[in-house]
């Protein structure tokens, strides 16, 4: 199990309402592609991150959608995610951190008979 299946998605409004917040993954294994849809709303509006959609496509790649609304200039705010396949999950942590390390393999992984899709770097 890795950080109990959990991944935090720690949410910071921008300093101006219009601007875009960020979206600070932990850990960031590369298990989904996180899609950032939060907007910055005026100072002393409230909070309103959730997670939209979490989706599988055909090729095996996992989209969490996260969308809603921060105040301008608020607190930062944690947002988790409950993985929906734990072992996928625990696979692209040990991958990240093999290559974190400077380990390469030119074989494609495979992982409960379902082969992994090429690493891609997850950036809000």
């Amino acid at each position: 199990m890795v950080n109990d299946n959990i991944v935090d998605l720690v949410v910071t409004p921008a300093v101006t309402a219009g601007g875009r917040a960020t979206v600070d993954i932990r850990p960031d294994t590369r298990y989904a592609r996180i899609v950032n849809r939060v907007t910055t709303g005026a100072a002393g509006s409230p909070a309103t991150v959730e997670i939209k959609t979490d989706s599988l496509d055909p090729s095996g790649h996992r989209t969490v959608v996260v969308s809603g609304s921060m105040p301008a200039g608020g607190k930062a705010t944690l947002v988790t995610y409950k993985v929906a396949e734990p072992e996928q999950f625990a696979a692209w942590a040990f991958r990240r951190a093999l290559e974190d390390s400077g380990v390469r393999s030119g074989e494609p992984a495979c992982i409960g008979g379902r082969r992994m899709p090429p690493p891609t770097r997850s950036r809000c």
